[in-house]
C-alpha cells in the first residue's frame, strides 16, 4: 500500500493543537530510538525474522507519524503542507525500498543509517521544526 492510499484518521480529530503538537515531538524522539535499536540489531547479527519485525513495525509507525504531521499541518492551514508531503514520500518510498532489499536477503545496514540521517538531520530538524515555529506562533 502506497502512503498516499492510506486514509487519514480520524482519532486525530479532537487533539487540541498543543498536544498534536508535543505528540509529534514525542513521535520523533521514538523514531530516532527506534533507528538506534535497528542499527544495534543489524551491527550485532541479530535474526533477519526479528530484525524484519522491527522494520515492519517501524514502517507502520512511520506511516502513524506522517498521517498525525499532515492532519495538524492542515488543520493549521501550513501552506508548506505539499512540499512536506513530498519529503515523506521521498522517505517512504526509500523505507518501502529497504524493506524489500532486507526482504530479498540484502544487507541494509548503510542503507538505514543513511535514511535515518536524513530524517534526523534534514526532515525532523529543518521542515518538522519550521512547521512546529509555524504551528506555535501562528496559533
Amino acid at each position: 500500500m502506497a502512503l498516499e492510499d492510506c486514509e487519514p484518521l480520524s482519532r486525530f480529530g479532537d487533539f487540541p493543537l498543543a498536544d498534536r503538537l508535543a505528540k509529534i515531538d514525542r513521535e520523533h524522539a521514538m523514531l530516532l530510538s527506534m533507528q538506534d535499536m535497528l542499527l544495534t540489531a543489524l551491527n550485532q547479527h541479530f535474526r533477519r525474522k526479528t530484525v524484519a519485525k522491527m522494520l515492519h513495525i517501524l514502517k507502520l509507525y512511520t506511516k502513524f507519524h506522517f498521517e498525525l504531521e499532515e492532519s495538524t499541518m492542515v488543520l493549521c492551514d501550513y501552506d508548506r503542507l505539499g512540499e512536506h508531503r513530498c519529503e515523506h514520500h521521498a522517505f517512504w518510498t526509500d523505507l518501502t525500498a529497504l524493506l524489500t532489499k532486507f526482504d530479498g536477503g540484502g544487507d541494509v545496514y548503510d542503507d538505514v543509517r543513511k535514511l535515518f540521517v536524513r530524517l534526523a538531520h534534514h526532515h525532523i530538524r529543518n521542515s518538522d521544526e519550521a512547521f512546529i515555529q509555524f504551528a506555535r506562533s501562528v496559533h
